[in-house]
């Protein structure tokens, strides 16, 4: 039984991934960062278009059908399994890098957006608040003319 399980993790290993089968915009990025971390390609190589496949999300799809208005778009799911110690995560963590850098970026935008929002919402308040300040006096003003004008009235 133990040289059918050798056997097994021999042809395991024969089928590992090649980044040569990537997409020449990756698959060199996955060979380098296999070999730099020194784990299987297979590894950074589902992160990596996991990755992609989120990054994309619901902006691409596909109509299998021509009349009908059916999309479908891309749900990918990955998960690989090593024994500890086989550099999964740091394999991970490396090919996640350039989606983090995206995220810290847009992060920063964000927080732009959101203090240039709080201080439109600042102005807004107070253009508000000054507004009905000067509805609130102008209806006084009124109010207290008619007061006395009915005042001129009942003295007649």
């Amino acid at each position: 039984m133990a040289d059918a399980q050798g056997d097994s993790h021999q042809a395991a290993q024969g089928r590992r991934l090649q980044p040569r089968v990537l997409a020449p915009s990756i698959g060199p990025w996955v060979g380098d960062i296999s070999e730099r971390v020194q784990c299987p390609p297979d590894y950074v190589a589902v992160t990596a278009l996991t990755a992609l496949g989120a990054l994309i999300g619901r902006r691409i799809g596909i109509k299998p059908q021509q009349k009908t208005d059916w999309l479908e778009v891309p749900n990918v799911w990955a998960g690989f399994v090593g024994k500890p110690g086989m550099l999964k995560s740091p394999a991970m963590m490396e090919a996640l890098k350039p989606l983090h850098h995206l995220e810290a970026e847009a992060a920063k935008v964000h927080a732009a957006a959101l203090v240039d929002h709080q201080a439109a919402l600042a102005e807004f308040k107070l253009k508000k608040s000054v507004k009905e300040s000067v509805l609130k006096d102008a209806l006084k003003k009124k109010v207290s003319e008619k007061i006395v004008s009915l005042g001129d009235v009942t003295s007649i």
